[in-house]
């Protein structure tokens, strides 16, 4: 049987498809004036062409019809600007007066453009407006100028419409598993993940992309932070302890602690006067069982989150038909400082621990626990081992450096969406 693995890829930027049709729609526009010896402007083709290049085929058909009104339209001021500069021979000795009145007439083209609700072929209109009047006082037949304009830029609207219709050779695979962390999706977990990414997200699910949410946060967080997620593919919640289900609601896989592991650490966070919750499953429910002294943070967050049907808080302890995926304690920062290395001492290595800032509030931090096999990557492998659909799993990583959720989230799906169906010469 081959081995399956997990590749980490390579955190440079990958080579969209709109950027390709992009370049080819400017090349095949500089080509027909070129061969054709065409007397035009073909600038003004290419500008056309990648302003009219969309991510979708039915956005670049839809566009279509209003880029050629708007060319039009900004080809009809430009000729009407020509003509009334015309009537004062004078003009072209106070070009500062010709750039003002051109800059007047970029503003009543583009507000034409909002009377006709064609505000998305604004910036084109524009553009044709300019290169229409900005060759005065060099023009001599202002309508054939401005016809030249029109056709130039209706090669350029035309070429892209052909090539975003015609699909480039790829090939989809299916066989692979992309692990996305949602934490590069979304600013924290109390935010919901933007409109744009949600549609894209989806929108890659519905084509059959398997792509993995890994969290380390409760089925909870995830399901308020992504309200609409389509996904049939399972989920790695709570930093690896758990494989969830979000379309049939229940945990697939749950690696819990040992109950005299779970026993023992409790007795030691009471010893210590450090108030805890723990975090267990029974069947398809999440319970949060909160046990000694609760500390303000703790309260606060309790006061937050026992409003939503997606927790099950209980004041006392679990019971033996439940499964412990981890236990937390939230104290101060210089607590928890303090307190870390005694603890895992105490501890003796049985679990795996992790510290985390709380930045919801000030001065404090957290220790949560695991069982020492509950991580993320053993269940990655879990699910490459035990999907025979895949046989490859793929990290997508932000790149180096500073990373902005809300700026690069989109550009990173488009990385999935860029693996999941390479161009077939590129593979």
């Amino acid at each position: 049987m081959k081995e399956k693995k997990v590749v980490h890829h390579f955190p440079l930027p990958y080579l969209g498809h709109r950027i390709m049709k992009t370049s080819l729609a400017v090349f095949l526009c500089l080509a027909i004036h070129g061969i054709l010896g065409f007397e035009g402007m073909a600038i003004e083709s290419a500008i056309a062409a990648i302003v009219c290049m969309q991510p979708q085929i039915e956005d670049t058909k839809k566009y279509a019809l209003d880029r050629i009104v708007g060319t039009v339209l900004g080809a009809g001021w430009g000729l009407l600007f020509l003509l009334f500069f015309s009537f004062f021979p004078s003009l072209p000795d106070h070009m500062m007066i010709v750039y003002f009145l051109m800059a007047v007439g970029v503003m009543i083209t583009i507000y034409s453009t909002v009377v006709l609700k064609l505000t998305d072929t604004a910036a084109l209109s524009s553009i044709v407006f300019l290169s229409v009047v900005f060759v005065y006082p060099a023009v001599e037949a202002p309508l054939l100028l401005a016809g030249e304009r029109i056709v130039d830029t209706m090669i350029g609207i035309l070429i892209a419409i052909a090539v975003n219709v015609i699909e480039l050779p790829r090939k989809k695979r299916e066989n692979c598993l992309f692990f996305v962390r949602l934490k590069d999706l979304v600013p924290d977990r109390y935010a919901r993940v933007d409109s744009g990414v949600m549609t894209f997200l989806n929108r890659l699910y519905q084509d059959g992309a398997k792509i993995c949410l890994v969290s380390k946060w409760a089925p909870a967080f995830v399901l308020s932070q992504m309200e609409l997620l389509e996904t049939g593919v399972p989920a790695i919640v709570m930093d690896g302890a758990a494989l969830y289900d979000f379309r049939e609601k229940k945990y697939l896989r749950i690696v819990d602690m040992e109950k005299e592991d779970a026993a023992f650490l409790c007795r030691t966070l009471k010893e210590m006067d450090l108030g805890y919750c723990v975090y267990a499953i029974r069947d398809t429910t999440t319970l949060i069982y909160r046990q000694g002294h609760l500390n303000q943070a703790e309260e606060q967050e309790y006061r937050i989150m026992r409003r939503s049907l997606l927790r099950n808080y209980v004041d006392g302890f679990y019971t033996k038909e439940d499964q412990v995926a981890f236990i937390r304690t939230i104290d101060t920062k210089e607590r928890i400082d303090r307190l870390e290395p005694e603890i895992r001492e105490a501890l003796q290595g049985r679990y795996r621990i992790e510290k985390r800032k709380q930045p919801q509030y000030k001065g404090y931090a957290g220790l949560y626990f695991y069982a020492k096999e509950a991580t993320v990557e053993n269940m990655k492998e879990w699910m490459l081992k035990n999907d025979g659909s895949v046989d490859q799993g793929v990290d997508i990583l932000p790149a180096e450096g500073h990373y902005d959720v809300k700026r690069d989230a989109v550009h990173l799906l488009h990385k999935v969406y860029t693996l999941y169906e390479p161009l077939s010469f590129m593979k």
